[in-house]
């Protein structure tokens, strides 16, 4: 059985797919401990 996460990743057109598509972004740019929510909004404009 899928998890609530996978689901997510399957609609790409979801506001948490592009939430999560963009802090894996920032994540490989800035490492996790570098990147805040802040920076992930504002890649995210959907998010807010």
């Amino acid at each position: 059985m899928p998890s609530p996460l996978d689901k997510t990743r399957k609609r790409h057109n979801s506001n948490k797919a592009g939430m999560l598509a963009a802090a894996r972004r920032l994540f490989g740019e800035y490492r996790f401990q570098d990147t805040t929510t802040r920076m992930i909004a504002k890649e995210e404009p959907s998010w807010r």
